[in-house]
């Protein structure tokens, strides 16, 4: 019997008890077909209706051992779990090696969360189920959720080395390598599986994603190519391929492979934007206006689209309505730090520099992890304020990164411009320490430093 078959079998069983409720008859049902009903009510999370028929079928069959394990599965649906637990441990006095009482009483103790016993009882059900991989599966899911990812790995490992089918946990397993980071394990658990089973496409999407992660973009995109060659339906992949072509610099590649996704699905607002992203970072900005137009009219309150048109327009010397937009992505949301540095750039271009600083300052603000927004204020700072003021903000700037080179390059400059030598010379020889290559920073911010040879020497004494 093929699934269909069984589907329209299990629906007309269906069909038959709902019937014999209404007409308050009590037509007899086997023990296989009141398990079959159970599990069928259960699985649209209809408790009471299986509670319903598991009284008829005891009253059928009052002494059936798989009934009273049907009961206990509508008992734990039910959050009745010291009832389930009292019953599976009746029925474990009778059937101590029964894999399903095993197992419906370690998912008992999982709920109950507790985790030494709720494994104990799965690890002992293997071997006494009917597929494995199952409880392979739901001992890895513990694990997880124990946030023992490594263990969890393990396990998933061993679920797919009974079934390599089994698609839970290649997802999973892939969730666990997110978590712990372990990338290079990842690339390799998936590559010797692959090696095994060339013929997974969602393994082979999974070492995409991971290549991805690593920014190893080319290997991502011919991982993602084999995705697509076992199916050419795979839209994610098609998706995530053309996601790397354009994080790998490749941006016509990736408008064309963007565009091919709409073969397969509609096309959503999110891929217009990134092709709009793409088209600006070829310099096709009208181009790109229209892909970032055509998502603000799919998705007007989707921000990203805003901020994309923001910086089209204003590559196309069109300022006021660049600023206009940045304005609209930040009225959706306030909380991302590249929206508060294009608007603060936009403000001093057109002349509010007071608002330009403030934006800039909310940019810093909301990630003091990211040293280029810092580098941009101090160098905005030094742009549009006096000295004084930006030796404040450089010497705040150092103390969050210590090691950064360029910002000593710039005290070095600010100190040359304020006459202050001794202590450019000494902040120098600070900053050729870290990074002697990034002096350029020095002389693309103050080109004046070329003309002190004392600061060319110290160089020059350093690279050689």
């Amino acid at each position: 019997m093929n699934n269909n078959e069984e589907q329209s079998d299990l629906l007309t069983k269906v069909a038959r008890f709902e019937n014999m409720l209404s007409s308050s008859g009590n037509l007899y049902f086997d023990r296989e077909d009141f398990q079959e009903l159970i599990d069928y009510y259960l699985s649209i999370q209809e408790e009471s209706r299986a509670k319903t028929v598991l009284d008829y079928a005891l009253q059928q069959h009052p002494h059936s051992p798989d009934l009273k394990l049907a009961k206990a599965h509508v008992f734990i649906a039910s959050n009745l779990l010291k009832d389930a637990l009292d019953l599976l441990k009746e029925l474990e006095t009778i059937q101590p090696e029964s894999g399903e009482v095993l197992l419906a009483k370690g998912t008992v103790y999982s709920r109950l969360k507790i985790k030494e016993k709720a494994l104990d009882c799965f690890k002992r059900a293997i071997g006494h189920v009917e597929f494995n991989e199952d409880v392979y599966f739901l001992i890895a899911m513990e694990y997880q959720h124990n946030m023992e990812h490594d263990k969890a790995v393990k396990y998933h490992s061993y679920a797919l080395k009974e079934n390599p089918a089994f698609e839970l946990s290649l997802f999973e397993i892939n969730t666990c390598f997110d978590v712990t980071g372990n990338i290079g394990d990842a690339i390799q658990f998936y590559t010797e599986f692959l090696d095994r089973n060339p013929y997974s496409e969602t393994a082979w999407f999974n070492l995409g994603t991971m290549y991805a992660k690593s920014e190893s973009y080319d290997q991502a995109v011919v991982a993602y190519e084999y995705a697509l060659a076992i199916n050419p339906f795979f839209s994610s992949a098609l998706f995530n391929k053309a996601n790397s072509l354009a994080s790998d610099d490749k941006y016509q590649e990736a408008i064309d492979c963007y565009k091919e996704t709409f073969e397969h699905e509609s096309p959503n607002y999110i891929t217009f934007c990134y092709i709009g992203e793409c088209y600006e970072r070829l310099h096709k900005f009208n181009k790109a206006l229209k892909y970032f137009d055509k998502a603000i009219k799919s998705e007007e309150s989707y921000s990203d689209a805003w901020l994309g048109k923001a910086i089209a327009l204003d590559h196309l010397d069109k300022g006021f309505e660049a600023y206009k937009c940045v304005s609209k992505a930040l009225e959706i949301n306030d909380k991302e730090p590249d929206y508060w540095f294009t608007c603060a750039e936009l403000q001093e271009k057109l002349g509010f520099l007071e608002e330009a600083l403030e934006s800039m300052e909310k940019a810093v603000i909301l990630d003091k992890s990211d040293v280029e927004l810092m580098i941009h204020y101090v160098q905005m700072i030094y742009r549009n304020m006096d000295i004084l003021s930006s030796f404040e903000i450089v010497n705040e700037a150092l103390l969050i990164f210590p090691n950064q080179a360029r910002l000593y390059y710039f005290k070095v400059g600010l100190c040359l411009c304020s006459g202050q030598y001794k202590e450019a010379y000494s902040t120098l020889d600070a900053a050729l320490a870290f990074n002697t290559s990034a002096h350029q920073f020095l002389f693309d911010n103050f080109p004046e430093a070329k003309k002190n040879q004392n600061i060319l020497e110290m160089i020059s004494k350093k690279q050689n």
